[in-house]
């Protein structure tokens, strides 16, 4: 019974492994298309970019043509709902840059523990196993050092990948924080505009 225990638990143990590494195989994926995918799309971004700062709107055409109050508050409320995104946005962005700014360090000092460790599991895998041990443990041993071994190749892979493509992920994420800020000022100046417009139509209204 005690046998049947352990074999389990090696099993367990080796499914857990293999499932990490195709977690980290996934997430070594995600790099590596980041770096096939960014630049055309930082490009892109500049774009917009230079068009949201050559064709900044004036007050005037911001003012909202004349509608009812009801419509004029459905878009506000829709443009409300955009400036609150908006900043919720920058403020994300915010946080993965800060957060992203000591990361090559902890990568790097994570890939050398992964590869310091996958060392000494290859060690492992090449003694032998003990007289003393059951050919079934010995077996389901061997399997579970066998799935980390894969585990911790996979999770070299990813931390490769994520160190190389560290430059480019971030110079995406910068464009896409300047844009957003670009945009902020803008959006709150429709927001502004939308409410003065309710507000004169209110007056109006009350006076007639």
């Amino acid at each position: 019974e005690q046998l049947k225990t352990q074999l389990l638990n090696l099993y367990q143990l080796a499914q857990d492994r293999l499932e990490a590494a195709q977690e980290l195989e996934t997430k070594a994926a995600s790099y590596q298309q980041a770096m096939a995918s960014a630049p055309s799309e930082i490009r892109h971004l500049r774009g917009l970019l230079a068009q949201t700062i050559a064709k900044a709107p004036s007050e005037a055409e911001l003012k909202p043509a004349a509608a009812p109050i009801p419509e004029l508050e459905q878009r506000l409320a829709t443009e409300e709902a955009r400036l609150s995104a908006l900043k919720k946005q920058i403020a994300d962005q915010d946080q993965q840059l800060h957060e992203q700014q000591n990361r090559p360090v902890k990568a790097r000092e994570e890939l050398t523990a992964a590869q310091q460790d996958l060392h000494g599991i290859e060690q492992d895998l090449k003694r032998s196993p003990s007289a003393q041990v059951s050919p079934l443990l010995a077996e389901a041993q061997r399997i579970a050092w066998q799935a980390q071994r894969q585990a911790r190749m996979s999770e070299i892979n990813m931390l490769e990948q994520e160190l190389l493509s560290y430059d480019t992920r971030i110079e995406l994420l910068n464009v896409q924080r300047e844009l957003a800020a670009r945009e902020l000022p803008q959006v709150e100046a429709g927001v502004k505009a939308l409410r003065d417009a309710i507000t004169e139509q209110q007056k109006a209204e009350a006076a007639q």
